[in-house]
């Protein structure tokens, strides 16, 4: 299964993925050991705001 590497935007397969991490009962897949560490140091400045996560067909998003 492809996925996106949430720090770097890079798509990845998740089955050979270098990393993983978990954050709020959901696992995150990484291109590398640097950008899973990089997301467990704050996983919120990776991902899309409480609010979109709630309600993922929203027009607003987050901008890095």
């Amino acid at each position: 299964m492809k996925v996106r590497d949430e720090v770097c935007g890079m798509t990845i397969d998740a089955e050979s993925a270098a990393g993983n991490a978990e954050f709020e009962g959901k696992t995150y897949h990484f291109c590398s050991d640097r950008c899973r560490d990089l997301f467990q140091e704050d996983p919120d400045r990776y991902l899309p705001t409480d609010t979109q996560r709630r309600n993922p067909g929203g027009r607003h998003h987050r901008h890095l």
